[in-house]
């Protein structure tokens, strides 16, 4: 977006104003961030994207909890500048895989149905990859 852009955007803002075309909010869900407000204490992102009708309040932290393993995150975009297209994170440590979409105009969410189908094999082979991420671009 250029150096006006991002001199004064902030993770916090991006989180706060639940933007669709965040390419944070996907990479936070999947590392399963929890937010600390002023008012409203300790809560997960995943719940405060789940309520459109939190109360106004003043976003003090991100918290995200350190743990092994490993991620990818790609960013489609027109050009490296644009807002993005489509956003996906995935992680994968001790507890399985975690996979996040985000899409304009929709603000990125978990592919639960897709997890749940990668985290219950014994054995990946390349056409169960295909299937997953058929499950989650649904």
């Amino acid at each position: 977006m250029g150096v006006t852009i991002r001199n004064v955007a902030t993770i916090g803002g991006s989180v706060m104003g639940k933007y669709a075309f965040s390419d944070i909010i996907p990479v936070l869900l999947v590392l399963n961030s929890t937010l600390v407000f002023y008012k409203n204490g300790e809560i997960s992102l995943e719940e405060f994207l789940a309520n459109p009708r939190m109360e106004r309040d003043i976003l003090l932290k991100i918290k995200i909890k350190e743990e092994l393993g490993s991620g990818f995150f790609k960013k489609v975009a027109i050009t490296p500048l644009d807002f993005s297209i489509l956003n996906i994170a995935v992680t994968k440590n001790k507890d399985g895989f975690q996979i996040c979409l985000g899409s304009t105009p929709y603000i990125g969410s978990k592919a639960k149905k897709a997890m749940d189908y990668i985290n219950g094999l014994d054995n990946i082979s390349e056409d169960n990859i295909l299937t997953c991420a058929n499950m989650a671009v649904e």
